[in-house]
């Protein structure tokens, strides 16, 4: 009896001492989560607006704690629809496939919704010198296999999958792994608008 309430009491202050953050739900197709070794957030404005489109884009935000650092990999980065992950579709083939990249980005800056995101993200940096999917033409950050998350600087990057079939009201969640450790790990729970 006396083994039973001390796991107990243990289970009960870890869940204290490291209490897991639901995802949030910050407003205008944005989401927050923090209950991972990485946080991230999702701006799923694009993805709202395309429902019909072959591919859809979400404009991802990544960071780890402050004393951590991690490398996340494009091929660490799905999204979990209807129980089924879905692999980032590969550069070349929505360049070559997808001709409403600019228009996207077009959109994306338009919007700026990355300010809903900074109140639980303000004391990161997000240099945008390198991305999973750069646009087109000049000045764009470059194209990389992978993305870095060092204590205060994050990784801001788009995000393209092939449409699944997504409708007003489903929901899906963005999930990004550690290159080292794949069980290190964040996810965010974004709900189709």
């Amino acid at each position: 009896m006396k083994c039973v309430l001390c796991a107990m009491l243990l289970v009960f202050v870890s869940a204290a001492a490291f209490p897991q953050k639901p995802p949030e739900e910050l407003g205008q197709g944005v989401f927050y989560s923090a209950a991972g070794d990485i946080a991230i957030g999702v701006d799923a404005t694009i993805v709202d607006m395309r429902l019909k489109s072959p591919y859809i884009m979400f404009m991802a935000y990544v960071v780890a704690g402050h004393d951590k650092s991690y490398t996340v990999k494009r091929n660490d980065v799905v999204m979990v629809y209807k129980g089924q992950e879905y692999q980032m579709t590969p550069i070349k083939e929505v360049e070559e496939k997808y001709r409403q990249i600019r228009e996207d980005i077009g959109l994306q800056r338009r919007f700026n919704k990355e300010l809903l995101l900074f109140s639980k993200m303000q004391e990161y940096s997000f240099p945008y010198e390198n991305e999973f999917f750069p646009g087109p033409g000049q000045n764009q950050p470059l194209a990389v296999n992978s993305g870095q998350v060092t204590g205060l600087v994050g990784f801001k990057t788009k995000l393209y999958f092939k449409n699944p079939g997504l409708a007003k009201g489903d929901e899906l969640i963005i999930k990004i792994r550690d290159e080292h450790n794949l069980q290190t790990m964040g996810q965010v729970k974004v709900v189709i608008q």
